[in-house]
Order: structure tokens, then sequence, then C-alpha cells
């Protein structure tokens, strides 16, 4: 790599590290692309040259948290399909969990905002790692070959969605967030799973029906009445 790229590469990383410390540190998204090029000690064109907007800036940190996830899978794939289709769901949820003064005010800009250069093509690219799971799922004999595994996969990705807007507003703590993904994984697979597998899988959904929330609320408000 010439030397060029590779300082073009450290400022990219250095705008996207200032990003992640604002967000941390402010609650919100809401910072000035000045400010975030000061916090990255760069000029102010550097971010805009990188990548073009302040959208633009969220959206790669969208897009670096799916290639983790990515990552994630490769790094743990499941023996049992049934195991294996629930796993991404896991894997994301503990994900965003592990970092909530982050996660919640990025996830609630990006799912908020109304893009057509960037949201696209990072719903395409987080559709396709549920796809790879679901695709798992058929060669392991979880699911009939008959599935239509895209359809089934843009279903699990818009149920993880709807669990993840949930947490970002503290309607689900990070205990609820998780096990609500799985349920919600697990009910949809079993809806088409292969007579053989059924059995597994009723076994999972039942003990991840245990770890369900009762009630949706906010946290802050049990929070606060705990205190």
């Amino acid at each position: 790599m010439r030397l060029r790229e590779k300082q073009k590469g450290r400022r990219r990383e250095q705008v996207l590290d200032a990003a992640r410390r604002l967000i941390r540190a402010t609650g919100g998204t809401d910072f000035p692309m000045r400010r975030l090029a000061d916090e990255a000690e760069v000029g102010l064109v550097t971010p805009y040259n990188q990548f073009g907007s302040k959208t633009g800036v969220l959206y790669a940190l969208l897009n670096a948290s799916l290639e983790r996830l990515d990552r994630a899978v490769d790094v743990r794939p499941s023996a049992k399909p049934v195991d294996a289709v629930l796993e991404l769901a896991g894997i994301a949820a503990d994900m965003y969990v592990s970092d909530p003064a982050f996660y919640r005010p990025l996830m609630q800009c990006v799912l908020g905002v109304r893009d057509q250069e960037h949201r696209p093509r990072a719903l395409e690219r987080s559709l396709r790692l549920w796809s790879r799971t679901v695709e798992a799922a058929v060669h392991g004999g979880l699911l009939a070959r008959s599935v239509d595994a895209g359809m089934l996969a843009r279903q699990l990705m818009v149920g993880f969605i709807g669990g993840l807007e949930l947490w970002i507003h503290e309607d689900l703590d990070d205990q609820g967030f998780r096990a609500q993904s799985l349920y919600g994984s697990a009910l949809l697979v079993l809806a088409s799973a292969s007579p053989s597998a059924r059995p597994r899988l009723l076994e999972r959904v039942r003990a991840i029906e245990k770890r369900l929330p009762r009630r949706l609320g906010s946290v802050k408000k049990k929070r606060a009445r705990a205190a």
C-alpha cells in the first residue's frame, strides 16, 4: 500500500475514533463537523473528503459494526443448526449492549434518518448477514429446502431491528433485549422448521421464554424507582 493511501486510512480511522468519543461523551450525534475535526486533530475538510457528510460518518460507524459482526460469526460457527440460526441474534445483541453509551445514540440516529445513499447499502449488508444464518440452517437440515431463505432472512432482520429499537429507547434492558431477539428468531424459524428439528427448537423456545421480560417499559423509570 502506498504511503498516501496509508495516511488516508489513518486519517479515516482518526475521524471515526473521534466520532465514537464524541457520541459517548455527549450522549448524542448532534456535534458539528468542526468539533469532530478538532477532536480528530485534522482539518475541517478531512471529514468531508473522507465521508462526504455527517450522515456518511455515522453510517461508516454502522458499517464498521457490521464488519465486526461478520468477523464474530466467522469466529464462532455453530456445529448445531438450531444454534447457528440463533447465533447472529445473540452475537448482535451482545455487541450492542456491550457499549450502550455509543450504540444507543448512533442507532437512534441512523434508524431515524431518511437517507437514500447510505441506508440502502447498510440494509443490504445487514441482510447478507442474516441470509448466511438462514442458509446455514437450511444446509444443516433445520429448515426445509423449499423455504424462501431470502424472505425468512429479511423477516429475521426486521424482527431484530424491532427489538433493537425498543432497547434504544430503554423499553428493554440488556438482558431483555437479548432474550427478545433470540425468542423472535426462534419463533420465526420454528414456523419453517423441518419435522426432525422441531423438538430441539421447541426446547430452545421454552428456555428463552423463561428469560423474557413480563412487561415492556422504561428502564430509566425502573432505575429511578430502585434508587
